[in-house]
This record gives C-alpha cells, sequence and structure tokens, in this order.
C-alpha cells in the first residue's frame, strides 16, 4: 500500500528538488522558514520522505554549506551512500565497544562481590 504525502512533507520535497547537486543544499533551518514550519517538523519529515517514501534526498555535511539536496549524479549518490554506510559501522563499533566495556566492569564487579561475599564466610568459618 503506497502511502500519501502530507502537506508537509510535499512542500519539503518540492523544495530539495529545486536545489540540485551537492553545490546547492539548504539547511533544515532555511527550509523550515521557506515551508512555514518548525525545523523539528521539517527535519522528521525529511526523515519520513527518505525512510518511508524512498525518495533520494542526499545531505551534505560541509560545515560552509550544509543541507538537503536533490542528487543530479551517479556520483552524488555514491557518495552519499559510502559515508552513509561508514557512518553506521562506526555506530556499530561504538555499540560494541560500549557494550563490550559494560560487560567486562559489571563482570568485574560480580566477581569483586563474589570475592568478598566468600572472604566473608570464610572470616564466618574461623570464628564460630
Amino acid at each position: 500500500m503506497k502511502r500519501e504525502l502530507t502537506r508537509v512533507q510535499k512542500r519539503c520535497l518540492a523544495v530539495i528538488q529545486r536545489h540540485r547537486g551537492r553545490e546547492n543544499p539548504i539547511s533544515y533551518q532555511d527550509l523550515a522558514v521557506i515551508v512555514g514550519e518548525h525545523p523539528r517538523r521539517v527535519r522528521a519529515a525529511v526523515q519520513k520522505l527518505i525512510r518511508r517514501h524512498r525518495q533520494p534526498i542526499c545531505s551534505s555535511y560541509d560545515p560552509r554549506s550544509p543541507g538537503y539536496y536533490w542528487p543530479q549524479t551517479r556520483e552524488e549518490i555514491e557518495d552519499t551512500c559510502t559515508r552513509l554506510i561508514r557512518h553506521g559501522v562506526r555506530i556499530l563499533q561504538r555499540a560494541r565497544s560500549i557494550s563490550d566495556a559494560s560487560a567486562e566492569e559489571v563482570l568485574g564487579q560480580v566477581r569483586m562481590a563474589l570475592s568478598r561475599a566468600d572472604e566473608g564466610k570464610r572470616g564466618e568459618a574461623k570464628t564460630t
């Protein structure tokens, strides 16, 4: 079942499609002003356009000119996909590091607690 675009999604898409190529992005703040919506609502609409409606909206992370744009070339699409995959791998690596470190810390605390409990039992056995 194909979902219909909301009014905000339609307006965002129309504006982004006019910003063609990575040299011509539009920031979400500027997009919000043009569309007349809160920036959070605009960002959510763009995310739904990408995820639910599979629109090929790319992002520029160039600090001099960040924003969304409609790709003009296969290279722009490939560059965006490569960057997103690298970012995803870094996130997964971070999650694994946190998980491994947390497991080590938790197991270390359990070992210390068990060790103290064993020492306490040995001390009780000597005093009785």
